[in-house]
C-alpha cells in the first residue's frame, strides 16, 4: 500500500494491537509493532516468559476481501517463520467464505473487522475502561480515553519506527501515569472553581479527540499534529518565557520589592493556568505533563519568595528547572517522530 492507504493501514495496524494488548486475557510480556527481528511479513509480534511468540500480520483494504487472497496472505505468513501462533487480522469488507473462517493451516483468522477508525478507536477505549476498572484506578469519561488511546497510537509508532519491544509493566505504568495525571489535572479544574459540565475541562478533552488519523484528501497524519504542535507552543511559550525571565532576574541577585515578588508569583500561576486550559496534542502529551509539574514548582518557588523563605525558593526552583529540561528533551523526540 502507498499513500492514504498505506497510512490507514498502519493506523488499524497500531489500533489492532492496542485492542489486543488492553485484552483481560491477552498473555504477553513484550509486544513490538513491524520487529526488526521477524519476518517482513509479521506486522505485530507478542513475546511470552515461556518463550512462547505469537505473530500477527494485518491486511486492510477498500475492496472486498475474498478467499483466494486470503488463502495466499495466511501461506505466506506461515512460511515466513516459525512461531508458537499465527495471527491474520483482516479489516474491511469481506465475501461470506472468508468471513466464516476461523482458520487456514496453522493461521487463526479473527472475525474481520470494519474499515472504520472511530470505530475501532472506540472499542480501545471500550477495553481501556475495563483495565481502568481491573486496576482500580479512578474512572475516567469515554472522551477522556479516547484521548489515552490516540495517545498511545502516537507512542507505539514511536517504538514501530525501529522495531523495538514494549514490556507489559512499562506499558502499564505508561497508561497508570497519564491516567493518573489526567484525573489530578481534571480535580485542579474542580478546585479552581469551573464545572466539568461548563467548558474549561470538557473544552480540552474534545479538542483532543479531533488529534486523529483522517481519510480527507491531501491532509495527513503528520500535517494535523504538526499543526497542533506548533498551536500548542504559540500558547504555552509566552507565558514560559516570563516565568523564565523572573527566574534570571532573582538569581542574579540584588534587592526585590514585595511588588515585584508578588507579579513573579502571579506570572508562574498565569503560566500553570495556561498548561491547565491549552490542547495539547497527543504526541505533546509526555512534554506537557513534565512541563506542567515544571509550572508547579515554579509557582511554589515564587510563593516562597514572595513569603522571604530563601531555602524553599532554591529547592523548588531546582525541582522547576530539571521537569524543564525533561520537557524539552521529550519535546525535541516528539518532532523528531514528525522529521
Amino acid at each position: 500500500m502507498s499513500g492514504n492507504s498505506g497510512m490507514r493501514g498502519y493506523l488499524f495496524q497500531t489500533v489492532v494491537s492496542l485492542l489486543s494488548a488492553l485484552e483481560d486475557n491477552e498473555k504477553w510480556d513484550y509486544l513490538a509493532l513491524e520487529p526488526t527481528s521477524e519476518s517482513e511479513k509479521v506486522d505485530i509480534a507478542w513475546y511470552s516468559s515461556d518463550n512462547t511468540i505469537k505473530v500477527s500480520q494485518v491486511k486492510s483494504s477498500q475492496n472486498q476481501i475474498n478467499l483466494p487472497i486470503v488463502r495466499t496472505w495466511a501461506k505466506e505468513l506461515e512460511d515466513s517463520l516459525r512461531a508458537s501462533q499465527y495471527e491474520l487480522i483482516l479489516i474491511g469488507p469481506c465475501s461470506k467464505e472468508v468471513a466464516s473462517l476461523e482458520k487456514l493451516g496453522s493461521v487463526i483468522i479473527p472475525i474481520p473487522k470494519s474499515l472504520d477508525v472511530d470505530s475501532l478507536i472506540e472499542q480501545a477505549a471500550h477495553r481501556l475502561d475495563r483495565y481502568i476498572e481491573a486496576r482500580g484506578l479512578p474512572r475516567v469519561s469515554a472522551l477522556t480515553r479516547e484521548i489515552i488511546i490516540n495517545a498511545l497510537i502516537t507512542k507505539l509508532e514511536n517504538y514501530s519506527t525501529f522495531g523495538s519491544k514494549i514490556s507489559r509493566r512499562d506499558f502499564c505504568n505508561l497508561l497508570d501515569e497519564w491516567i493518573t495525571t489526567i484525573i489530578r489535572a481534571r480535580n485542579d479544574v474542580i478546585k479552581n472553581g469551573s464545572s466539568l459540565s461548563g467548558m474549561k475541562f470538557d473544552d480540552w478533552v474534545n479538542a483532543l479527540i479531533k488529534v486523529r488519523f483522517t481519510n480527507r484528501e491531501n491532509i495527513t497524519q503528520k500535517d494535523i499534529l504538526t499543526q497542533n504542535l506548533v498551536e500548542w507552543i504559540n500558547q504555552v511559550q509566552p507565558a514560559m518565557k516570563i516565568t523564565q525571565s523572573a527566574t534570571h532576574r532573582v538569581t542574579q541577585g540584588g534587592s526585590l520589592s514585595k511588588e515585584e515578588r508578588w507579579q513573579f508569583y502571579s506570572d508562574a500561576k498565569k503560566l500553570e493556568e495556561i498548561l491547565d486550559d491549552v490542547i495539547v496534542p497527543p504526541i505533546a502529551l509526555d512534554s506537557h505533563f513534565a512541563l506542567r509539574e515544571s509550572a508547579r514548582h515554579y509557582r511554589r518557588a515564587f510563593s516562597y519568595l514572595y513569603n522571604s523563605n530563601c531555602d524553599g525558593f532554591t529547592e523548588e526552583l531546582e525541582l522547576a528547572t530539571a521537569k524543564t529540561k525533561e520537557s524539552i528533551q521529550l519535546f525535541e523526540k516528539a518532532k523528531k517522530h514528525l522529521a
